[in-house]
């Protein structure tokens, strides 16, 4: 989960600092970066997500929260490599594709982030997963 917050917050600034310095170059270090955010937030949203069983009411509102904020991440860093491929291969880095793409990246850092600190309130406050607590194990644990 620490790889998706790193790289798309990283690749939000990037995108913000390629508007003055650098362009061509960190052009192509923002798409990388935003690649690997995406899948890092595929891995983190889908594939590697625990599961929990019944959570108490206020934890299951956290945990809820969480969840749209990684789904709303996985969207829209996907859209954002979409959107950053066709700006730098396709529009030779336009400053109105730029900008459509920094803020997408600024968006997706903002649910990222969201979805971090929801997460953290889950684990440190509210004490799901820690020693295994409200986390699904066995045959059952990869069912929605």
């Amino acid at each position: 989960v620490h790889v998706p917050i790193m790289m798309l917050l990283l690749a939000a600034v990037l995108q913000l600092i390629s508007f003055f310095v650098f362009k061509r170059e960190i052009s192509w270090i923002v798409l990388g970066v935003v690649v690997f955010g995406f899948l890092g937030a595929y891995l983190a949203a889908v594939s590697t997500h625990p599961h929990v069983g019944e959570l108490p009411e206020h934890a299951q509102k956290v945990y809820d929260a969480h969840d749209m904020y990684a789904m709303w991440t996985l969207w829209l860093s996907g859209i954002a490599v979409l959107l950053k491929a066709g700006s730098h291969f396709f529009l030779k880095r336009a400053v109105w594709a730029e900008g459509i793409v920094a803020l997408v990246l600024l968006a997706s850092a903002y649910t990222v982030s969201m979805a971090g600190h929801h997460g953290s309130q889950l684990v440190f406050i509210e004490g799901v997963g820690p020693q295994g607590k409200y986390l699904e194990t066995g045959e059952h644990s990869h069912e929605h």
